[in-house]
């Protein structure tokens, strides 16, 4: 089974544009009424504030980490407990992600902690373990978009997607909105108006379910005064309003207010995101959802590039707990749930897409006005004049004077703005990595990767590009001073146009993350971290040159990206405890491998698989406040272990992580001290 239409995968971009354009929009004003935003900003047309680099969010966050679910899973046997023990591995302990409200205010809470004690989805968000008010809050829909977007035209599927995973932490009419949203979303890909798709999410859930009563009712009531939105929003209130269900965000105003804003927008992508973010209450969440749909409905030419793409350049931020997962390319992104969608309905794309489809990483530019997240101080536009592979390329005009074009792939704190939800960040590339790309037309160009530990930017050497395509590549140089590459891209000189495509970067590190260099990222009184790390529990600060890490229980921080076989060197000093490791691998916060001291005179690895397990161990007195060098060796599951130059264990794992960040891990009220980590190619 082939699929052949290009607007299927255009259609996902789009959507998936509408969900960022949505939470972006929505979220300034995120529990405003409308009185109140109207009071500040009028009748809002638009984005409420110009936003240069925007935190991350829980509705965005909710939907681009269940992807992962698909790839650590078998794809056609998955169960709400699969999307549970994902949100347990991508989530850190209590910051960022989620709104951490409380143990029975935030349904998202209630449920991790529910998880973390032993009780699994779907008891983990049920009725009967959290009661019928907090099971009913809002997130199973918020959650849900990305099901319909994996599954175009299947709503069924889709729907039965967004169950497994909504009732992980929600139950009863949550579950029929996650279920409604989805296969609206779904629905969007063949249907030609909002009529039909509010239809086809009607037809996935209960009709005697308050939230179909609610739809139909909003519904009715547009059909008798089509003329006035804001009498709809009194209706709203009168019947079915917040002091109706309880809680901090129940489901059913808001999705009353989704109706409203579908219904009176007409399947307009302007006029709906506009009216459904002026109605006030849960902004963000109501407004992604439509936005999600109509992106779908009316495709890229529905969405005003200008007024509403641009803004966002292609880059959402998320606040997973590893932070090389947290600078997230939409149209890469786009591309991955293609990908998925292919595992979930065995029918391949064959279309102009399709080698994108297969290639992640890679800035091709294929699709509509994409760039991958560049900027520029030059004139940059995406353009289909010409293309090294598929149909697209990314244009600079940068005149005589030059100019350059970027891509940041670090963030500091305080570079972000709106960041409720704490997004922190690993680079996306390191020393001895490898820059490429495809360049052609008129000038010279030349590679770049900017330190910003130090100020300092490397370059390639500058070559002409002229008139066929030409591929150019720059390996950054390995470093043993501790440098955080926080940009990278191409200088342009000689006036003219250059196009680029086929942008991409990778290949082994050769690195040190000297802790001396490094600084405290500052969120909150309560959030801080260490640069280019991100942590899952614990107090890991910075210390006398090093960093220090302590825990109650099991504490844990991460650093890297997702690398394959390595040679990993670490300087640890136990301070304090019997606990004290050094972590590899690491795909999140229950999935990785572990070494060092456990116990008196012992020396153990540990895999763990959603919770830790010895693998091999070995007698080892250590002492408290003593220097110890570990070097792991790490070759496809294949992993040698040496303390302070003497091998002590060798493991073949059979069934193996193959790639991962590493990391430090304190447990049992521990303390220890790191100096440094080094990586190199095994």
């Amino acid at each position: 089974m082939i699929k052949k239409d290009d607007g299927i995968i255009e259609k996902i971009y789009a959507g998936w544009l509408g969900k960022l354009i949505g939470v972006r929009s929505g979220a300034p004003i995120e529990m405003w009424t409308a009185e109140e935003i109207a009071a500040k900003y009028g009748v809002l047309d638009g984005y409420p504030e110009d936003y240069k680099n925007f935190g991350a969010d829980d509705d965005s966050n909710g939907n681009i980490y269940a992807l992962r679910t698909f790839y650590d899973n078998d794809c056609a046997k998955l169960a709400s407990a699969d999307f549970g023990r994902n949100i347990l591995n991508n989530a850190p302990f209590e910051h960022g992600y989620f709104w951490w409200g409380g143990y029975g205010v935030s349904e998202e809470h209630t449920a991790y902690l529910n998880m973390c004690n032993g009780v699994m989805p779907p008891d983990s968000g049920s009725i009967k373990h959290n009661g019928r008010m907090l099971a009913e809050q809002i997130g199973g829909q918020i959650f849900s978009d990305i099901y319909g977007l994996l599954c175009p035209g299947d709503c069924g599927r889709a729907a039965d997607l967004a169950e497994k995973a909504s009732r992980v932490m929600h139950d009863g009419e949550a579950v029929f909105g996650g279920r409604f949203v989805a296969a609206c979303i779904s629905a969007a890909f063949t249907e030609r108006a909002v009529d039909g798709v509010i239809a086809r999410g009607l037809s996935v859930i209960p009709q005697a379910s308050e939230y179909a009563k609610t739809v139909n009712a909003v519904s009715k009531f547009y059909s008798a005064h089509p003329e006035d939105y804001g009498k709809c929003l009194a209706f709203i209130r009168e019947n079915f309003w917040k002091d109706k269900f309880g809680g901090n965000c129940h489901i059913i105003p808001n999705a009353a207010i989704m109706i409203l804003a579908l219904r009176y927008g007409g399947g307009d992508f302007d006029k709906s995101v506009n009216i459904c973010n002026r109605c006030g209450f849960d902004t963000d969440c109501n407004t992604s959802n439509i936005a999600t749909m109509l992106g779908v409905l009316n495709g890229l030419d529905g969405i005003n590039y200008n007024k509403w793409r641009k803004p966002i350049n292609d880059i959402t931020v998320g606040s997973s707990v590893i932070g090389a997962l947290n600078i997230v390319d939409a149209a890469d992104f786009a591309f991955r749930l293609a990908e998925i969608s292919e595992k979930l309905s065995g029918a391949e794309f064959d279309t102009a897409y399709a080698e994108s489809v297969r290639r992640p990483g890679v800035c091709g530019f294929e699709l509509p006005g994409s760039t991958h997240g560049f900027e520029s101080d030059a004139e940059l536009s995406n353009t289909r004049e010409c293309a090294y592979t598929g149909r697209g390329a990314l244009k600079i005009v940068a005149g005589v004077g030059g100019g350059k074009v970027y891509k940041r792939t670090y963030y500091r704190a305080s570079e972000m703005y709106d960041n409720r939800y704490d997004p922190a960040f690993s680079p996306l590339i390191y020393p001895g990595q490898t820059i490429k790309c495809f360049v052609r037309g008129s000038g010279r160009v030349s590679l770049y990767a900017k330190d910003c530990n130090s100020g300092v930017t490397q370059y390639s050497a500058a070559v002409d590009c002229g008139g066929l395509w030409q591929e150019i590549a720059y390996t950054v140089p390995a470093d043993g001073e501790g440098r955080n590459i926080s940009e990278i891209g191409l200088t342009v000189s000689g006036g003219g146009a250059v196009y680029m495509d086929d942008f991409s970067f990778g290949g082994t590190p050769s690195y040190k993350l000297d802790f001396s260099r490094e600084i405290t990222e500052d969120y909150s009184l309560a959030h801080k971290e260490v640069s280019q790390c991100t942590y899952h529990k614990g107090y890991w600060r910075l210390e006398d040159g090093m960093l220090s890490g302590s825990c109650a229980d099991g504490g844990e921080l991460y650093t890297g990206g997702l690398f394959g076989d390595i040679n990993l060197k670490c300087s640890m000093l136990p301070a304090a405890g019997e606990r004290h490791k050094i972590l590899f691998c690491v795909q999140g916060a229950m999935r990785g491998y572990a070494v060092g001291f456990d116990g008196a005179g012992r020396l153990v690895l540990e895999k763990n698989a959603y919770g830790y397990a010895t693998l091999a161990e070995r007698g080892f007195l250590w002492k408290h406040d003593e220097e110890y060098l570990f070097e792991i060796d790490f070759q496809k599951g294949k992993i040698c272990i040496s303390v302070n130059g003497v091998r002590l264990i060798t493991f073949d794992d059979s069934d193996p992580y193959l790639s991962g960040g590493f990391g430090a891990a304190v447990q049992n009220g521990s303390r220890a001290r790191y100096k440094y980590f080094i990586i190199n190619k095994n």
